[in-house]
């Protein structure tokens, strides 16, 4: 089965993009309360949204803290739609 999801990192961000969204996302409820966090999304085409979480700070903090952030935005993905999934399971 195919994920309904993938993450990608640049030098200063991580990006999430999902093809079976919630009405709110819940990478902004992880990310939004912290000052070294942006966080941002948008819906695009096909009804997928993509949420940018992007790290405040100096160049070797976010060098050291990108792959902790990256690694957690998977598993909030993963569950996620581990819980989509199930939702949808039980509903049938």
């Amino acid at each position: 089965m195919k994920k309904k999801y993938s993450v990608e990192s640049s030098v200063r961000a991580v990006r999430a993009n999902c093809s079976n969204p919630r009405p709110r996302c819940p990478l902004y409820d992880v990310f939004t309360p912290s000052p070294n966090f942006c966080v941002s999304g948008d819906m695009i085409s096909g009804g997928k949204f993509v949420c940018n979480v992007i790290l405040r700070g100096a160049e070797h903090e976010i060098r050291h803290e990108l792959p902790r952030v990256k690694s957690l935005v998977q598993q909030v993905c993963q569950k996620c739609q581990d819980t989509r999934a199930a939702v949808l399971n039980k509903t049938r």
